[in-house]
């Protein structure tokens, strides 16, 4: 027999009778396989305590199927009956009869049924060898019981097995001789030995990939596929993929797994199956098969696939071609399966994102990471043990000449020193440098050998990309980097290698030391050395230099941090004033030397220094990275220092002899005392290089937290009790909120009530402010939890607010919010009623009861902000008032401040008591210049009274008034209540007004007014405002714009006969202001005129086209194209595409030299005609060989907006033009369209370049 294993005979008479089921069940399952039948014909149970009526097992194989000849079973249903042990002798009646038969002396019920079926019966006895007479005999002996039974003649279909015959069925599987053989087979592993394997015993993690590829695996050889091969770069996990793939236990028994590919031919193995074939189902399992040898062995072997399958697999290229193999690409892991596969082995951690990052969807890489967290977390990609991973990415699996071994480790190291590199046209230079300084170390690696060494890495794709190349995974090339500096990094002259380095290069070259370590410390230092590299202050504020100082803080941060202390730190506030470009990547530096405790508090006074010449005004500029690091709460600073630590730093900004500094102090302090956890931090410096995370400062307990905010809030205090008065405002509100965020932190209690015992005597405190403490506390902080913080609260504000009728009125009416007064608001939102309008009421009334006391409240009744209980004061004090006491004194203080809402309430409450009085008062105020304007304010803010409308009116027409006063009537359909004929006198009298506020005011009103019969002016007058109203440049209000485009709106549906002089009025201004012509407002109204008359509208074109020349007027071009493109690249649809093209044309032909050149840069940027593209074809066709044809349609198809990459962008437009070529246009056309597609082919190759080098790192 041609058995791959051998079986002892011993091996089958020791089975016990569990050992012996599992054995046979194998070999039935096996046997299935053999005879391509689904493993749902066998039914066998290892519970060998259960009754089975006299049947082990049984296959039932349904008609139709060929089943082989040396099968252990036929077509029909055959019964095995197992027997273990010496002490059953099936050649002996009494052994038999007490398998068949019962204690009454029949059959067994399962044996029966079989016979009575016409099934085969098969005695399966392991327990002995027996001789061709013990099988005759025992097939004699169960013959004469079934005829006995009453089931003569059934000698053909019974059979008797021993253990030499099992032991040959055993002997066609690997997987099912393995349970029996002694001796293994030495070139190949069975699928248990191979699950055994140390990196196949890993926790598998598939992704959606895998599991896809493992079904096509399973589906391809339990189908008619001869060869799979399976290809992808090292580390993807190839080999754990085909594993999981022939676990199935339809496959499994068959399964032989070769480790060494490239040594399969000179095997024993190999031989064996060319000398004898075989016919039993068998899958080979071919790892590291490289193509020099896949041929050779899959000549051989081709012929013999049948029940023979293999799968190989290699990482390296493959460029034969067979139609009987089929190709699988092991895919890349998804970040989130890799993340898996590390919280498998180190478990949950914020920090594995960014190991994720440098795994690049190997698993393999993922679980050396994973291993090297958990056993060796200061260098994470130390190679295993059990395998060369790194040499397995560069060398491969096969045997290497050592001389070859050591160029490609020199080529990948030096290469390793940047990022990426150019290697192809035109970027090659970059290539050509690296291998030069390769030459200097290596004379035997010339740029031949250099050439060569690349190209077998891009095979292996472990180098990646078109014409700039990159090793791929991360993880592979920082370990490739540090090992350079290990071997070669002794002497390394950075400065003068930097020297001479490309200057492409200079950003990639020194991106890789946030990589660095001990290795490179040296270099380092020589960088960072006073006469070094940053020698110079422009190298040190230098785009390159600043970056490349913020990447070596990750490496060395303390020497860093020296250095910038001997510079920066010594600057003038003039020359940190000056540092705009580039100062952020410095500020980075210091963020990143201030997370490690030894230097936080000099990396805190470096930026000091910045953050009190701060010159940027985003969040995370240096004010707001020093801010951050005082931060006091679990991981809110960026810093392993304690706060106890970083207090000096504090102190130091606190003592400052400079109000600048003090100010910082103060931020700085609102930062550490914030317990709201509305701060924000930005992730990032925590995590440097391949260092651990920092593990950034968290308090153990509640205790350690509070007393931290108890040191600072202390120092708060006592530091800034010597301030200067000029600062003394400041620290109040400091203060403040300082109680607020800490009156109820357990210790810090006490010590905020006895800051806000003083603070509520302190001149210097804003009244405002304590106001809002309180009522925002009592509204917004209060939890229910303290209630004697409440109580203590309530007494303060008490105290406060009753102090002098000043404090009771600052509370009561002027710091009451429009939430907390307006009672419809408060209803809607379902909150509770207050006594604010009671306290308002019961003020006034005690106020007028006095009349004297208004003189202490008077300096507030002209608030900067808007205090919504002031006119209902005014209104509640006239109420009080009979004899009109106080008339006068608001008057007066209206009159000195300007500010009315006080003295209009009043006079509200006047008007509903008493018309006549409020008439005459307000006649009164309209009368007098001086007081004009409050009467007018008054008159216009209360229901429409014409007498004084008409006053209004003459006051404005006098000059007295501002115009902007009748604003108020667009408001609430207030114009509706002002008859036609006051509307009309208004309306003139402000378009006689020289003022731009009283011509905007006059188009809002005419926005407001219905254009009818009955309207108090013609389309004339309309017209004539609205041309005089186009929006320009100093009148780019959104809602002024608007308002004036319904304006015009309006007008040309009213008054059609308006269109085009419209339209010209629009293009006049259009080529005075060139921002007209994309105008959101004017280019949707011009394009509108031009569809309510196109011919008429092309006259009015023509004509503007014509004034200007030879002049060409690019505001025309721009509106007639659609003005500005959008980034969503659709074609905009500009006036151009509804004139009519006959005319222009007709218009051409009159000069077609020098205006077909013209009408070319106002195309239609499109062929199709639904947007306008038969001018452009037209153009084309007739014109294309007059100057500035071409060229100026080219100009505006090149134009336009995108987002993403702009090769991405190219393509979609190449497409657009590739579909115009299929369109069967004229062949002048056509030729244009090549051109452009030439064209779009050249860009598209260089920004794809472009982006290729520009990748993030």
């Amino acid at each position: 027999m041609n058995n791959l294993l051998d079986v002892p005979i011993a091996a089958v008479t020791a089975l016990t009778p569990e050992r012996a089921v599992v054995v046979m069940r194998a070999i039935l399952r096996s046997e299935c396989g053999y005879a391509k039948l689904r493993p749902t014909v066998l039914t066998i149970s290892s519970r060998l305590t259960i009754a089975d009526g006299g049947i082990d097992a049984e296959v039932n194989v349904p008609p139709g199927p060929t089943i082989p000849t040396d099968c252990i079973f036929q077509t029909g249903l055959t019964g095995f009956q197992i027997k273990s042990g010496t002490s059953f002798k099936p050649w002996t009646p009494s052994s038999i009869r007490g398998e068949l038969l019962d204690s009454r002396g029949k059959l067994y019920s399962e044996v029966e049924r079989l016979i009575r079926r016409g099934g085969r019966y098969t005695l399966l006895c392991t327990g002995h060898d027996m001789t061709p007479e013990q099988r005759n005999d025992s097939r004699q002996q169960i013959a004469v019981v079934l005829a006995e039974v009453g089931f003569g003649g059934y000698e053909e279909l019974i059979e008797v097995l021993g253990a030499s015959q099992v032991s040959d069925f055993s002997e066609r599987y690997p997987g099912t001789a393995s349970l029996l053989a002694v001796d293994p087979i030495q070139e190949a592993w069975i699928l248990e030995e191979w699950q055994r394997d140390a990196h196949m015993a890993n926790v598998f993690e598939a992704s959606p990939e895998q599991s896809q590829m493992i079904a096509r695996i399973r589906a391809g050889l339990q189908g008619e596929t001869k060869h799979i091969r399976v290809l992808g770069e090292p580390g993807l996990g190839k080999t754990r993929i085909v594993l999981e793939s022939v676990k199935d236990e339809n496959i499994a028994p068959y399964v032989l797994y070769i480790q060494h590919g490239s040594q399969f031919g000179q095997t024993r193995l190999f031989r064996q199956l060319l000398k004898t074939g075989y016919d039993k189902p068998l899958v080979l399992i071919i790892d590291e098969l490289p193509e020099s040898e896949l041929s050779e062995i899959w000549k051989h072997l081709k012929p013999r696939c049948g029940s023979l399958k293999i799968v190989s697999l290699d990482h390296g290229r493959d460029e034969t071609h067979d139609e009987e193999i089929e190709r699988l690409h092991a895919p890349s892991l998804s970040d989130e399966t890799i993340k898996k596969i590390l919280v498998s082995r180190v478990g949950e951690s914020r920090e594995l994102d960014r190991w994720v990052a440098i795994c690049e969807g190997s698993p393999r890489v993922a679980q050396a990471v994973a291993d090297n967290l958990r056993a060796n977390p200061d260098d994470i990609l130390k190679p295993p043990s059990t395998v060369p991973i790194w040499a397995r990415f560069i060398h491969g699996y096969s045997s290497r000449d050592e001389s070859s071994a050591r160029q490609i480790d020199c080529v990948t190291q030096h290469m390793a020193l940047f990022s990426r590199f150019g290697y192809e046209t035109p970027v090659g230079d970059e290539a050509a440098y690296i291998a030069k300084l390769i030459q200097k170390v290596d004379p035997t690696i010339g740029w031949a050998r250099f050439q060569e060494i690349v190209q077998g890495l891009r095979a292996k794709k472990v180098l990646q990309g078109s014409r700039t190349l990159f090793f791929v995974p991360k993880a592979l090339h920082i370990y490739l980097w540090k090992q350079f500096w290990e071997r070669y990094g002794r002497g390394f002259d950075f400065t003068q290698t930097f020297k001479d380095m490309p200057e492409s290069l200079h950003a990639w070259f020194m991106n890789m030391f946030k990589f660095a370590g001990d290795a490179t410390a040296h270099v380092i230092d020589d960088i960072l050395r006073p006469d070094g590299f940053f020698s110079e202050r422009a190298a040190l504020t230098s785009a390159k230099g600043s970056r490349f100082l913020s990447i070596l803080a990750e490496a060395n941060p303390a020497v860093v941090l020296r250095l910038l202390e001997a510079t920066i730190g010594k600057w003038t506030d003039q020359e940190l004033l000056d540092l705009k470009q580039d100062r952020q990547s410095l500020v980075w530096a210091l963020e990143k030397i201030a997370v490690w405790p030894t230097l936080t508090v000099r990396a805190i006074q470096v930026l000091v220094r910045f953050a009190t010449n701060e010159n940027a005004n985003f969040s995370n500029n240096s004010t707001g990275t020093l801010i951050g690091l005082f931060r006091i709460g679990p991981e809110a600073a960026a810093t392993e220092s304690t706060p106890e630590a970083r207090l000096p730093a504090m102190l130091r900004l606190l003592r400052a002899s400079g109000d600048e500094e003090r100010r910082l102090g103060l931020k700085a302090m609102d930062a550490a005392l914030d317990s709201r956890g509305m701060g924000f931090r930005i992730v990032g410096a925590e995590y440097q290089g391949l260092k651990e995370r920092a593990k950034l400062w968290i308090p153990a307990t509640y205790g350690d937290l509070w007393q931290a905010k108890l040191i600072y809030f202390q120092a708060l205090v006592d530091e800034t009790q010597t301030w200067p008065p000029s600062l003394r405002a400041e620290v109040c509100q400091a203060l403040l909120e300082a109680v607020e965020q800490q009156i109820r932190t357990p210790p810090c209690t006490e010590l905020a009530f006895q800051v806000l015992s003083v603070l509520v005597d302190d001149s210097t405190m804003p009244p405002e402010k304590l106001n809002r403490f309180f009522w925002h506390w009592q509204k917004y902080e209060d939890d229910g939890q303290h209630p004697e913080i409440v109580k203590r609260l309530q007494s303060f504000e008490r105290r406060y607010t009753r102090r002098d009728l000043a404090s009771r009125f600052q509370c009561y009416v002027i710091d009451v919010d429009w939430m907390e007064w307006d009672e419809d608001f408060r209803e809607r939102h379902n909150k509770p009623k207050n006594r604010a309008k009671i306290l308002v009421n019961a003020l006034a009334r005690r106020i007028a009861q006095h009349p004297e006391r208004l003189s202490q409240i008077q300096h507030l009744l002209s608030p900067a902000k808007n205090a919504p209980t002031l006119w209902h004061f005014g209104e509640q004090i006239a109420l009080n008032d009979a004899t009109r006491a106080f008339l006068q004194p608001l008057t007066r203080l209206t009159l000195e401040t300007k500010h009315h809402v006080c003295l209009h309430g009043y006079l509200s409450a006047v008007r509903a008591s008493d018309p006549e009085f409020y008439l005459s008062t307000v006649r009164g105020f309209m009368g007098v210049q001086s007081t004009a304007w409050l009467g007018a304010t008054i008159a216009l803010r209360t229901d429409y009274d014409d007498e004084l409308f008409a006053q209004c009116l003459d006051a404005q027409e006098k000059k007295w008034i501002d115009p902007l006063l009748f604003t108020v009537l667009r408001f609430g359909r207030a114009i509706e209540s002002v008859p036609p004929e006051r509307t009309g006198r208004l309306l003139r009298q402000l378009s006689e007004d020289d003022a731009q506020d009283s011509l905007v005011l006059l188009v809002e009103l005419l926005d407001s007014i219905p254009f009818n019969d009955s309207s108090p002016f013609n389309s004339g007058f309309v017209f004539d405002v609205v041309s005089k109203s186009v929006p320009d440049e100093e009148n780019r209000d959104a809602m002024r714009g608007y308002y004036w485009k319904n304006v015009c709106s309006k007008l040309i549906k009213w008054d059609a006969s308006r269109t085009l002089p419209l339209l010209d009025a629009l293009l006049t201004e259009m080529g005075k202001a060139y921002r007209l012509s994309y105008d959101s407002n004017v280019v949707p109204l011009a394009n509108e005129l031009v569809l309510a008359d196109p011919a008429g509208a092309w006259d009015i074109v023509e004509m503007h086209f014509e004034e200007s020349l030879p002049k060409w007027r690019d505001d025309l071009f721009q509106w007639l194209k659609g003005g500005l493109s959008g980034f969503d690249e659709e074609d905009p649809r500009g006036a151009i595409a509804d004139l009519p093209v006959p005319e222009i044309l007709e218009w051409i032909e009159e000069d077609p030299e020098h205006r077909a050149g013209l009408m070319a840069h106002a195309a239609p940027r499109t062929l199709d005609d639904e947007h306008g593209g038969r001018l452009t074809r037209e153009l084309l066709y007739r014109y294309g060989q007059f100057d500035g044809v071409r060229s100026g349609i080219s100009a505006t198809f090149h134009s336009g907006g995108w987002t993403g990459p702009t090769s991405a962008y190219l393509k979609r437009k190449r497409e657009k033009f590739r579909r115009w070529l299929a369109g069967g246009f004229e062949i002048e056309i056509t030729q244009w369209i090549e051109a452009e597609i030439e064209c779009l082919d050249r860009n598209i190759e260089r920004e794809e370049i472009d982006e290729e080098r520009s990748r993030f790192d």
